[in-house]
């Protein structure tokens, strides 16, 4: 009995023994982490260039898209540029046209999306409608002297014979 131990319990363990039995964990597989490394960086290093050569291809593509457009493709492009910065003059034109006649500022009317004259001119009407209405300074002269009068003419009269 040399070789038993008795726990507080009255049990005998032998010395060899595990206290939770003779089970030993099984060994885990060491695991090559710089071979999983460089297979990752060579996997990424695949995929990089697979990547850079369908860029390549793409630009290629549209190289050759852009070379095969006809005259007439490329006329139509530019006819549709001038269409459009003629609608824009046009449309300037009705703005400073309807800022004059009813006095309101060009940067105002600017904001209005109108699609002809006539409806920038209704537009402008109704605008000018509630700037020009009359509530602006309807209140009345102040009967009394401003705070401090007195002393600021004073002031003025000592500064006046410098």
């Amino acid at each position: 009995m040399a070789d038993e131990t008795t726990q507080t319990d009255g049990t005998a363990v032998t010395a060899g023994a595990e206290p939770h039995g003779d089970a030993q964990e099984p060994e885990r597989p060491q695991v090559d982490w710089k071979a999983k490394y460089e297979q990752a960086v060579a996997e990424s290093r695949k995929w990089e260039e697979r990547s850079k050569a369908n860029r390549r291809q793409a630009d290629q593509l549209k190289g050759e898209a852009d070379a095969a457009k006809t005259d007439a493709d490329r006329l139509k492009e530019l006819e549709g540029k001038v269409a459009e910065y003629e609608t824009a003059e046009q449309r300037d034109a009705w703005v400073k046209a309807a800022a004059a006649k009813y006095a309101i500022p060009t940067d105002i009317l600017s904001l209005v999306s109108a699609d002809s004259e006539e409806a920038m001119m209704d537009a402008a009407k109704t605008i000018g409608r509630h700037i020009h209405t009359g509530t602006h300074g309807q209140g009345s002269t102040p009967r009394h002297e401003a705070a401090g009068q007195k002393s600021r003419e004073w002031v003025d009269e000592l500064f006046a014979q410098l």
